[in-house]
């Protein structure tokens, strides 16, 4: 019976978010609006950096495009074209549109799949699956404002990395660190987390420690080396148009709401697992970091982070309510 409630959960949620996705994301998606970061040029390593250094999610969908059957391909993609025109038609003269239509499939899963391991993460404080499952529906909805292609993507692989960190399965974590890694460079974070949560005292955690180093930097050092010469640079700074915006009345009302939120999630702090103590202190840094680099209201940046903040402030309630 529990099974079958489980699976009924499971369903209901994939649901609501193939839904939430395709009202939201899908219908238009302000990546392939922004000149420097189409999803034509991203797939073919001409986008500006650092978008073009976050490849997992789109060499992933490139290659199942390259590799798909031509019987099956070619009316594939002749219907997603008479949907979307030559929108995806690359600089080289290529369609890409079986690859935006994959990079959507394996998108769509990640959201689906990060779902599932929230409800993991909350097994751990004992919070209601059903509970859990309907604030994550309703809350990743403030997430899909000025979002890219693999930011679902990094989202799942920083929680399931998570998971694998606080089960202790090192061998699993370092596939899916190295994935993260490979995906985007904020895994840096995991790593920190990794840190905290595992001081190196023993043989294991410094020889996972040191693993995870030499991952990280040997992946973004690749990567940065293969994507040299494109425009742009590795790190943006937006200080600037961050002080322009900060006495905005929208911008002041930003920061309050956040502000509320951090509250939330740190109340009741002593009362919390060692493992949300110890990630809540990525927040700070975290939101430091988006203030010096990231766009006003691109609260996109706080998806790595996101599923802490969220378990953390659930369990805030729990508490107060009990």
């Amino acid at each position: 019976m529990l099974l079958f409630k489980r699976l009924i959960l499971i369903l209901s949620f994939s649901i609501l978010i193939v839904w939430i996705y395709l009202a939201f994301f899908f219908q238009d998606p302000f990546f392939n609006n922004n000149p420097r970061a189409t999803f034509t040029d991203l797939i073919e390593g001409e986008a500006h950096r650092p978008f073009v250094l976050r490849r997992f999610l789109l060499d992933l969908s490139k290659n199942f495009d390259l590799l798909t059957p031509n019987f099956i391909a070619n009316p594939l993609k002749e219907r997603l074209s008479s949907i979307f025109g030559n929108e995806f038609t690359g600089k080289s003269g290529r369609s890409w549109v079986l690859s935006f239509f994959y990079a959507n499939i394996i998108s769509l899963l990640c959201l689906i799949f990060s779902g599932i391991y929230i409800i993991k993460l909350g097994n751990f404080l004992k919070i209601p699956d059903y509970l859990i499952s309907l604030i994550f529906i309703f809350s990743l909805i403030i997430f899909l404002n000025l979002i890219y292609i693999y930011d679902f993507a990094s989202l799942f692989l920083f929680i399931i990395c998570l998971y694998k960190i606080i089960n202790f399965k090192n061998f699993s974590y370092l596939f899916f660190f190295t994935l993260c890694t490979y995906n985007k460079e904020t895994s840096l974070f995991l790593l920190l987390f990794y840190i905290l949560l595992n001081p190196p005292k023993t043989k294991t955690s410094k020889i996972m420690i040191i693993a995870q180093i030499l991952i990280y930097f040997l992946i973004r050092f690749i990567l940065f080396i293969s994507y040299i010469n494109n425009p742009g640079k590795p790190i943006e700074f937006h200080f600037d148009l961050r002080l322009q915006t900060l006495l905005s009345p929208l911008r002041l009302e930003t920061f309050f709401s956040n502000f509320l939120i951090f509250l939330l999630a740190f109340a009741k702090f002593k009362e919390k697992p060692l493992w949300i103590q110890k990630g809540l202190i990525l927040f700070p840094i975290y939101f430091i970091l988006y203030l010096i680099f990231g766009i006003p209201g691109e609260i996109r940046v706080f998806l790595d982070i996101y599923p802490i903040i969220f378990l953390s402030s659930i369990h805030t309630i729990k508490e107060l309510l009990n």
